[in-house]
């Protein structure tokens, strides 16, 4: 007891003397060049910051091996160096990737909160050969904290050696945002190292308090970077694509059009307007996708499938319009004319501004039980506003404003959130909306909103608790059936109910057969707007990690749902799990099984569900990955259908910044018409095949070069091509 006591004791003075210690970075006049070898002798007057411990699974216990973070300040950049040491080499995990898809590897980095407002923080992160990942990481986010959208021009090399590897990296100030003022300036930091082996191990700087639900909140200060200034920068981007496609309108059309041959010109740029206010502006931009949308299964769901932003024009500082309700999703933009955006943050205000000229307007029509989807072949002009003010220590207080407007059509949003911090484990995030909306006389409308104007509220409020041994929540949301959200994504509205829930977790020690084990359960209910079941869940949840980086969930739910006026009732299995055999090869397994709804007939049925996975480097440059759903349904006179997606993705690197990638999707759908009310075709199938030759100077300066092709088939023709691009891609960053 007195030893558990004395270590106890031990680590408060540790993470006390972390907190209260201000570390100073030297200011150097030099050349540094960042090629993985820290031998220039400018790195002998850098500050030394040791990564001691271990906070991943273990709980700020000994480091398992030696890693030293080196510091450097120049007028320009931050050089950072990292010394990590490996009593097994051979065993070091090092693959050549793209950009932020590194986290099968060893890898170093760092957390930089240059506000020192305990809120945000930029994260960067550099593997043994060099390959760099970054993101923002946001203690006021909803789901994800940490957002790898974010991609910043910075410097990264990394070498293996024969005490382990060394890594290199610069990063522009230029890159990042802070409070301009002359003189020395304090910034949170922490270093980080991943040490992957059996057990993923996280190790950093600083000893991380599992009581306390903010990470940003905990970092110890850097002093110094007296003549860093913020980038009042202007980044001029032209681009070029040049596309020569065919295709095909139906499936029974002998012929596909002719070639036709098509070439945009586009031009972007990024102006610092102030030391702390961004404008980002877009002409004719290019927002055709370069990597497909993973397949989906469409069959047998009621509402609009989620597919997630990809264009760099909107991921660019996409942190700042996040709220609690998902109500800017900017894939709801389908072809704009031009975009401008204004983005920054002084003091404790945080601005963000958006406006977009589309060419189409494409609109999700939200619904109770369903959702639908249809098109005004039309331009429209949307726009967004968002302010957000840092309340206290670390909560935040906002608002937001949305418009979407064509001719005969508009859609208006405005509303309050928040996020407040009552101590370092409990948060409650709260949101409150009112939309209006107007909707053209147009065929493919429901009758009832044509012409009509629809008004709406909706709110929402979220309370966690996230401690070393427990964690609980209770999530309530009311969503009007008039209220929209048409630049966001929100498919169901006319709801009105509650999650609540919680969880033991356990901590593994060196010797036990896992490193996390939580137990918990959770209800929730929701009804329509008149007090009507929509359904009832009561669910029983556990996690385990372990060895070979296991891990394994499984749930186990009893359901009530209400569809089309019938109660239908029963219990649910959900397993899923995940090992890593080698630094090589990782396999996983999910598994659905149980009673559902057959949505179409309005009928009980059974699920299954088998989604099997894996992912394998090959020598340091190749790497495959498989991923697979089979799912079946069947109802009491039988097998109602069954469905194959299967998505095969590999990528062969010839460096950090060039790649070869191969993309193969198939869906296959095979129905029994007789056990359908409307009856729909016997066989249906979906192709899609991606060949991409990518060289990437910087997330702005790349060209791409690639062919596309998309087959169809059914009962009675095996598979048509229905449509074949070959395209190029080019754009260029210059830094004034």
């Amino acid at each position: 007891m007195k030893c558990w006591l004395g270590l106890l004791a031990l680590a408060m003075l540790l993470k006390s003397m972390a907190q209260a210690q201000v570390l100073d970075v030297p200011e150097v006049v030099s050349t540094i060049r960042v090629d993985g070898y820290l031998d220039e002798p400018v790195w002998q007057q850098a500050l030394v910051v040791d990564l001691p411990f271990e906070i991943d699974p273990g709980e700020n216990t000994p480091a398992p091996v030696r890693t030293t973070c080196l510091l450097l300040s120049t007028p320009q950049a931050l050089f950072v160096g990292f010394l990590a040491d490996d009593p097994n080499p051979a065993e070091i995990r090092a693959h050549l990737s793209d950009r932020d898809r590194l986290f099968r590897d060893d890898f170093v980095g760092f957390m930089l909160d240059t506000f020192a407002d305990k809120r945000k923080a930029y994260e960067f992160l550099v593997n043994p050969l060099g390959v760099q990942a970054d993101a923002i990481r946001s203690e006021t986010a909803t789901e994800d904290p940490e957002d790898f959208t974010f991609d910043a021009i910075w410097e990264a090399a990394g070498r293996i050696t024969p005490q382990g590897y060394e890594v290199e990296m610069a990063i522009p100030f230029a890159a990042l945002r802070f409070p301009s003022h002359p003189g020395p300036k304090r910034w949170g930091f922490v270093a980080m190292r991943a040490y992957p082996r059996s057990l993923r191990r996280l190790l950093a700087s600083a000893p991380v308090d599992r009581n306390n639900a903010c990470t940003v909140c905990q970092f110890p200060e850097l002093s110094g970077f007296a003549s860093a200034t913020p980038g009042r920068r202007l980044e001029l981007n032209p681009s070029f694509a040049g596309f020569q496609s065919q295709r095909r309108e139906a499936m029974q059309e002998p012929r596909m059009s002719p070639r036709s041959r098509r070439g945009d010109t586009g031009f972007s740029l990024l102006w610092g307007l102030t030391s702390n206010l961004s404008l980002t502006a877009t002409v004719n931009p290019d927002f055709s996708q370069v990597e497909a949308d993973a397949a989906q299964l469409e069959v047998n769901r009621t509402f609009a499938l989620f597919y997630p932003e990809k264009r760099p024009f909107f991921l660019e500082g996409a942190e700042n319009f996040a709220t609690p309700m998902h109500i800017v999703h900017t894939r709801s933009l389908a072809d704009p004319q031009w975009g401008i955006k204004l983005t920054g943050k002084e003091g404790r205000s945080a601005l963000g501004f958006l406006a977009v000229r589309d060419e189409i307007t494409n609109l999700l029509l939200p619904g109770v039980r369903e959702s639908s989807q249809t098109t005004l072949p039309q331009p429209s002009d949307a726009g967004v506003l968002r302010y957000r003010y840092d309340l206290g220590r670390s909560s935040v207080l906002g608002a937001v404003a949305t418009f979407r407007q064509a001719a005969g059509y508009w859609n208006r949003l405005a509303g309050l959130d928040g996020m407040l911090r009552f101590s370092e484990s409990t948060r409650v995030q709260f949101q409150l909306l009112r939309s209006q909306t107007r909707y053209p006389r147009l065929a493919e409308l429901d009758p009832s909103l044509r012409e009509k104007t629809l008004e709406g509220d909706a709110w929402q409020l979220h309370a966690s608790h996230e401690s070393r041994h427990w964690e609980a929540w209770a999530f309530f949301r009311n969503v009007e059936e008039g209220f929209r959200a048409d630049l966001g994504f929100l498919p169901q509205v006319g709801t009105r109910g509650y999650e609540v829930g919680g969880q033991r977790v356990f901590w593994g020690t060196p010797n036990s057969f896992y490193s996390r084990l939580s137990l918990g359960g959770e209800v929730e209910e929701w009804e329509d707007q008149q007090g009507n079941l929509l359904n009832r869940r009561v669910a029983v949840m556990g996690r385990y990690a372990g060895p070979l980086q296991s891990m394994v969930f499984v749930r186990v739910w009893r359901f009530s749902e209400v569809w089309q006026g019938t109660e239908y009732r029963g219990h649910r299995l959900r397993l899923f799990g995940n090992v890593r055999f080698s630094g090589a090869f990782t396999s996983s397994l999910g598994v659905e099984a149980g009673d559902t709804v057959d949505y179409v007939n309005s009928q009980g049925a059974r699920l299954v569900r088998l989604s099997p996975g894996f992912t394998w480097n090959i020598g340091r440059r190749l790497y495959l990955q498989g991923d697979f759903v089979g799912e079946r349904l069947r109802v009491n006179q039988g097998e109602l259908y069954h469905a194959l997606v299967a998505s095969w993705r590999s990528w062969y690197h010839f460096s950090t910044r060039s790649y070869l990638r191969l993309i193969f999707q198939e869906t296959r759908v095979v129905h029994r018409p007789q056990l359908y009310r409307d009856p729909p075709a016997p066989r249906s199938k979906k192709t899609g095949v991606q060949l991409l030759f990518a060289y990437k100077l910087n997330p702005q300066s790349l060209l791409f070069f690639g062919y596309d092709t998309n087959l169809r088939g059914n009962d009675q023709i095996k598979a048509v091509t229905m449509g074949r691009t070959l395209f190029l891609k080019v754009s260029y960053n210059w830094l004034i």
